[in-house]
């Protein structure tokens, strides 16, 4: 089964599979500012790759302001897509992995971070 993890993000979001013990990047989508975009490309992706389930990190914060905002998206996502599971996972520091992976601080490791997300899944769930 081809799991999608989706790193959320107002102007870019990142993709990575998971198909049976591997993970690869499958790259950046639009972010949810653009809705219309961003869902297009979300559902060329699951079609294109056959997805059968979704994990989406959501972050956590003190205020939990964030993790609301992600949630809404997460609600959005299933509303436009359908048939399919939505899982979430926290994400919490997934950014500044990605970034200490790619050896970067620019901000833009979003495929990366769906990656950590993925990894971190996997773990939790490994069946």
């Amino acid at each position: 089964m081809k799991i999608l993890g989706l790193d959320l993000g107002t102007r870019r979001s990142g993709m990575a599979i998971a198909e049976e013990d591997f993970i690869f990047g499958r790259g950046t989508i639009s972010g949810w500012e653009n809705w219309q975009l961003f869902i297009d490309e979300l559902k060329g992706a699951i079609a294109k790759e056959n997805i059968k389930k979704i994990v989406v990190g959501i972050p956590h914060s003190a205020s939990g302001e964030a993790a609301q905002k992600a949630r809404e998206v997460v609600d959005r996502i299933k509303k436009e897509i359908g048939d399919i599971t939505i899982d979430e996972i926290d994400e919490t520091l997934t950014s500044k992995e990605a970034q200490r992976r790619a050896g970067t601080n620019r901000g833009d490791d979003n495929e990366e971070a769906a990656k950590i997300i993925l990894e971190d899944y996997l773990k939790k769930n490994p069946n």
